[in-house]
């Protein structure tokens, strides 16, 4: 898939996912503009702009999508990779600390991004959003109700969104993991078998694909990419 000329906004684009997102959208031509929490060092490509930015700030967000204007003109993808996990606690025991944390981390987060950057698609009546949700959206386990309910945010805000622009020539889907093979996942799950994860790589060219013009005509879906997990 070539994707020359267009321009992609990665959240949590340093990540484990979003590394992988961010390059296969440079392997495909695009121009990326990745988030991230604090200034990183290292090799920066030339169609790759790494950005500090507070996923949680109103403002900052906003700066963020006045940033693409002014370089770029327009904004044809937006992936949510920004988020978190954690689990371990039934609901009777559960702070409300923690609910509070995993819903800003999963849900907000893709609230403030989708609102910010959503006014440059419908400028240009065209683009497409690509949120990360999660298999436990669907099949929540116990011990990890906030998790599950903030993921399952996500799915409602793909789905409720894709029918608030499916005439503004704006594409919104969600993809769900199972378990992506990362490191922290590694370490997380020391006997488990990652030959049944899915790699970032394999899962990111699921949301390139969303974000291509052959997915012109999908908007809505929820999509499982659960390996053999």
């Amino acid at each position: 898939m070539r994707l020359e000329g267009h321009v992609a906004v990665v959240t949590g684009g340093t990540g484990g996912l979003g590394r992988a997102v961010a390059s296969a959208f440079l392997a495909s031509g695009a121009r990326v503009v990745a988030t991230t929490r604090r200034p990183v060092d290292g090799e920066v490509h030339e169609r790759l702009a790494i950005e500090a930015v507070d996923l949680l700030d109103e403002e900052s967000m906003l700066g963020l999508a006045e940033l693409v204007r002014e370089r770029h003109g327009r904004c044809d993808a937006l992936v949510c990779c920004a988020g978190g996990f954690e689990a371990g606690t039934r609901v009777a025991e559960t702070p409300l600390a923690t609910w509070r944390r995993l819903l800003d981390l999963n849900a907000t987060t893709a609230f403030l991004a989708c609102r910010a950057l959503l006014p440059l698609m419908l400028e240009g009546r065209r683009g497409s959003i690509v949120l990360v949700g999660a298999k436990t959206a669907l099949h929540p386990f116990p011990g990890g109700v906030p998790y599950s309910a903030s993921k399952s945010a996500v799915v409602a805000l793909a789905t409720a969104l894709a029918v608030e622009v499916r005439d503004q020539g704006v594409n919104v889907n969600c993809v769900l993991p199972s378990v992506i093979d990362t490191p922290a996942n590694r370490a997380a799950s020391p006997d488990a078998d990652p030959s049944r994860w899915v790699t970032p790589e394999e899962f990111a060219e699921t949301i390139l694909w969303l974000c291509s013009p052959a997915a012109r005509e999908t908007s809505g879906a929820v999509i499982p990419v659960y390996g053999r997990s």
